[in-house]
């Protein structure tokens, strides 16, 4: 039983060949950085707390996608059980980072501030290339994307979750 708040970390999308391959969209930066993590989950409402744990016997980048093999899986049938399902693993797990670097998770629910008023709330992130944009769902109710450079967040304050945003008023 899962009793540590979990995170999102990948999603698996489709059936790869006849063996129990299945692709993965994974949400880091480097597949080296999964290294990180010992322990990984999916939604199971079969187990007690509603996740069960999976293992990767093989995670390999093939057309500019990820193709992994999770332990028990060894056929096409029973990849496709995991079909739409979220990898996730526990806030725990993460390595500590260098200070000035943030995860994106971290950032996400921060309140952005813009003059010294409360301008919106950063709601969702995206990715466009090498280029993360944030989402950030404005008081007016209207959500405005803002690539995540030192213009625009000029500080980030995790423990507060806070964001003090600059030039803002260029990308609406």
């Amino acid at each position: 039983m899962v009793q540590t708040p979990l995170v999102v970390i990948g999603r698996f999308t489709r059936p790869y060949g006849l063996k129990g391959y299945i692709k993965v969209q994974w949400y880091v930066d480097e597949i080296d950085d999964l290294q990180a993590f010992e322990r990984f989950f999916v939604e199971d409402r079969k187990f007690p707390g509603g996740y069960r744990e999976v293992s990767f016997a093989e995670i390999r980048e093939y057309q500019k996608a990820y193709v992994a093999k999770v332990v028990g899986m060894e056929d096409r049938t029973a990849a496709e059980t995991l079909v739409g399902k979220t990898i996730y693993v526990r806030q725990e797990d993460f390595p500590q980072l260098p200070e000035g670097e943030y995860y994106i998770k971290d950032i996400l629910g921060c309140e952005v501030r813009y003059h010294g008023e409360v301008f919106g709330v950063v709601e969702n992130f995206f990715e466009v290339g090498q280029r993360t944009l944030f989402v950030i769902k404005m008081a007016s109710g209207k959500s405005l994307a803002v690539p995540y450079e030192k213009r625009y967040f000029v500080r980030v304050d995790v423990v507060a979750k806070e964001v003090e945003a600059e030039h803002l008023s260029e990308l609406l």
